[in-house]
């Protein structure tokens, strides 16, 4: 077979993946409707989530209005693909810019008005993610086991159910 096809075969893989890991990421975040507006701030954890994709994608806030009058502050938020593709994902209204400062300090922003404006949906998130990596060479994602489980290791039993059992004394 010719290696440029294998490659872009092996590509077009690795982006089905990403968008199920995707898909799977906005499915635990409540989105059963994939058109449904979005509030900003809950996919900060987006990278972490998704650790395969951690080191491809970042959400970040940054400040686009500040009024220490009243004590208000407008975030605007990005989510930026490989270092390189932004996609604006809406702006977020904030009051108390003692409590706002804390929050950014701390790497997680929070809001209890959820007040947003000009947000994006999930079905144009998974779409601009997917166009970006499958566009560039290094939008391949390393899909190999980071961690091992412990039978392979040695120590323990492994359930492939996902239960660990534990040594008891029981019947010695």
């Amino acid at each position: 077979m010719d290696s440029t096809f294998i490659d872009k075969f092996r590509h077009a893989l690795n982006a089905d993946v990403a968008q199920r890991l995707l898909i799977k990421y906005f499915v635990s975040k409540g989105y059963d409707n994939f058109d449904r507006l979005l509030y900003p701030p809950i996919i900060q954890d987006m990278a972490q989530m998704i650790p395969e994709m951690a080191d491809k994608i970042e959400v970040v806030p940054f400040c686009e209005i500040i009024d220490p009058l009243s004590d208000t502050a407008t975030l605007g938020w990005n989510l930026f693909v490989m270092g390189i593709q932004r996609q604006f994902l809406g702006e977020t209204h904030h009051v108390g810019l003692a409590s706002l400062a804390l929050q950014l300090q701390q790497g997680q922003v929070l809001s209890e008005n959820m007040l947003a404006t000009r947000q994006t949906t999930p079905r144009r998130i998974v779409k601009f993610v997917i166009d970006v990596i499958t566009k560039h060479k290094a939008g391949y994602i390393n899909l190999t086991p980071r961690v091992m489980p412990l039978a392979l290791h040695g120590r323990g039993s492994y359930n492939p159910g996902g239960q660990m059992f534990a040594r008891s004394s029981y019947g010695t």
